[in-house]
């Protein structure tokens, strides 16, 4: 698929974590359709979200927290591109941030029906609030976390 470029902004904390709110305007003009699974590329670091729809017009928003985990304030040019939607049956974690303590049960209940990609950086409730997730791996390489994917942090 051709990569497509878009200015995204730092949105405010009620952008979910896991959605990339894209103002109906924007996804007329897009083969991107609310519901879709994306990646965003920005700063040379990725997360992958789900699309939903925004308000005003001409914007693209993303979580402020998830936001300057990616490096971003303001608005950044990003490559936004849609992932397949196959559950991930393997994937290999690890929880960013020396001495962070999380409960792997909470993190993983956390996990189940959102999108991931290899490299990508999620942010996600571990039992002491948000914690910055990266994937080091996963098979197939995107797609959808499931109860029965299995999970190892490193």
């Amino acid at each position: 698929m051709k990569e497509k470029y878009f200015a995204v902004i730092s949105g405010s904390d009620s952008v979910a974590v896991e959605r990339l709110r894209i103002s109906k305007d924007v996804l007329s003009k897009s083969r991107i359709k609310c519901g879709d699974l994306v990646e965003v590329s920005v700063n040379g670091k990725k997360t992958a979200l789900v699309v939903d729809y925004g308000e005003g017009r001409g914007r693209i928003e993303i979580n402020s927290v998830l936001a300057d985990a990616l490096g971003m304030k303001g608005s950044h040019l990003a490559n936004i591109k849609k992932i397949k939607s196959r559950e991930i049956k393997d994937a290999l974690l690890r929880v960013k941030g020396a001495g962070v303590e999380v409960d792997p049960d909470v993190l993983v209940a956390n996990l189940v029906l959102r999108p991931i990609t290899r490299g990508s950086v999620l942010l996600v409730f571990s039992g002491n609030g948000l914690s910055e997730v990266e994937v080091l791996d996963c098979n197939p390489r995107e797609g959808v976390v499931s109860r029965n994917t299995r999970i190892v942090i490193s």
